[in-house]
């Protein structure tokens, strides 16, 4: 409450105070929850910047950058006419596209705010009949609409969440395709290398490569200020020095003297040398580029030392579940399948929704107070003769494991529907944590032993925290989701087999 009283006083608007300590030499124009999270509008200069909790995302006055994506690819097609583009609206790529004569530039974002905002602070190119700002999710675009294009342009910040992540997965660029007339191209920025490829760079880069080569035919990646991965099934040259004069076309930074093709050209038969292995391909369900990028990230800080105390936490547990009774080692695994689960939701909710943090609080407290109701239910009377069943409660939690498995494709679709989906994965995590609560109470009431109350407590947290670090880094990233929910959902049998043992013994 100090605190709370102290920052009113001080600074009038708490998170303003923060975002001030986050970009200390920015002045901070907007600040709001989006679908992806928390943006945050800033201008240093003439720039204006857009972060998407924290992360640069969108930033105008870069024209390297809107050069080498817009002539890179638009060189690369021999008339390119309909152009759609994913993000990028506050960068002024549309002034790079109109010098082309395109008949259509269709501009749409993930999060339809970034048009807004960019509207207010005078960013769009409004100048232009025929450059459309289109405020509708680009997957339902794309799915309801039949438009053809003849290039594809993805100037998104990579797939730094599950949601962005869906852009740069096999099932997009198959869409995506589906819109592409004849020498179609498609486009998608990805974060720069410079002129080394880390291991973990590469990680994140070869998934999207064997993603897009499910699709199409050619499939290239050409390094420069960031990495542009383009994709068609025609054959083509670079030859963009040549085209830009051919089609009189005037630029600041790809020209000669500046910008040198053969270089381009060799650093590209590297990289080519490189993403030839064989990559599992990015899906929404095996986010294989997202965990890449993140260990990219976390690449950059010493944390060997942080795997040893992680690797002796887990001998720890394990030596603990030796020789314990099975009651406990039940209690183990199902708050480890119920810890994963919540873990695996969050994920879903952020593919689903397009936003982790605007529910990231609902789905915690939806099962806390699962937890609280199983357990008051079992232990009323009346209510507790409906649960005094150990075969009902414990598939019931395998049961919500099934419901979530039969749905996760419908759920992860982007076909609309939206709030629906979010109810129901409200429910199936409620449901998970009632059948929790009610084992947890079912256990902890067994008579004669005044301390098993506690140990069962004990090795439910036990449980909880080991599946929070082995399904989000280990079963998800080599596995994939729907499997880790089928591991899930066996828990609940598995802790079911060794409460029967438990019977059988007593």
């Amino acid at each position: 409450m100090t605190l709370a009283i102290l920052l009113g006083i001080f600074s009038g608007y708490p998170g303003r105070w923060a975002e001030r300590l986050i970009h200390p030499n920015e002045e901070i124009i907007q600040t709001y929850s989006g679908v992806s999270g928390r943006l945050t509008v800033t201008r240093t200069g003439e720039q204006v910047n857009i972060y998407e909790n924290g992360v640069l995302t969108h930033s105008s006055g870069n024209p390297l950058t809107n050069e080498e994506l817009v002539h890179f690819t638009l060189c690369s097609h021999p008339d390119p006419r309909d152009i759609l583009v994913i993000g990028g609206t506050c960068t002024g790529i549309t002034a790079e596209l109109m010098k082309y004569d395109c008949h259509r530039v269709d501009c749409i974002e993930p999060d339809p705010q970034v048009i807004r905002t960019a509207k207010k602070l005078n960013l769009l190119a409004e100048g232009y009949p025929n450059i459309n700002y289109l405020r509708i999710n680009p997957f339902h675009h794309l799915i309801s609409d039949t438009a053809t294009y003849d290039v594809v342009i993805v100037m998104l910040a990579g797939p730094q969440n599950l949601n962005l992540n869906r852009y740069y997965a096999s099932s997009f660029f198959a869409l995506a395709r589906k819109h592409l007339g004849h020498s179609g191209m498609v486009t998608v920025m990805l974060p720069g290398t410079a002129n080394y490829v880390s291991g973990n760079a590469l990680d994140m880069l070869g998934p999207i490569y064997s993603a897009a080569r499910k699709s199409f035919g050619q499939v290239a990646l050409l390094p420069g200020e960031n990495n542009y991965l383009m994709a068609s099934d025609e054959k083509w040259t670079i030859d963009i020095l040549h085209t830009l004069q051919e089609r009189k076309i005037q630029t600041t930074f790809i020209r000669p003297g500046y910008f040198d093709e053969n270089l381009l050209i060799a650093r590209k038969s590297e990289m080519e040398q490189l993403l030839n292995q064989v990559f599992t391909a990015n899906e929404e369900f095996r986010p294989k580029a997202f965990l890449g990028m993140i260990n990219w990230w976390i690449g950059q800080f010493p944390l060997r030392l942080l795997w040893i105390f992680g690797a002796a936490a887990l001998f720890i547990i394990l030596l603990t579940l030796v020789g314990s009774k099975p009651e406990s080692n039940a209690m183990f695994l199902l708050g480890a399948g119920a810890s994963g689960l919540q873990i695996i939701l969050l994920f879903l909710v952020q593919i689903t929704a397009g936003t982790l943090y605007l529910f990231a609080g609902c789905l915690p407290a939806i099962f806390m107070t699962g937890l609280a109701t199983g357990s008051w239910c079992f232990l009323r009377k009346r209510v507790g003769k409906i649960l005094s069943s150990d075969t009902f409660i414990w598939l019931l939690f395998s049961f919500s494991g099934l419901l979530l498995l039969v749905i996760s494709e419908w759920l992860a679709h982007p076909s609309g529907m939206t709030g629906l989906k979010t109810v129901l994965i409200f429910l199936i995590s409620f449901i998970a944590a009632f059948s929790n609560g009610a084992v947890f109470a079912r256990l902890a009431s067994q008579p004669g032993d005044h301390a098993n109350p506690g140990r069962i407590y004990a090795y439910d947290l036990m449980g909880a925290a080991l599946g929070a670090i082995v399904f989000p880094l280990a079963l998800v990233p080599l596995f994939g989701i729907k499997l880790a929910i089928g591991v899930i959902s066996a828990t609940g049998i598995v802790s079911l087999g060794l409460t029967k043992l438990v019977r059988k013994r007593s």
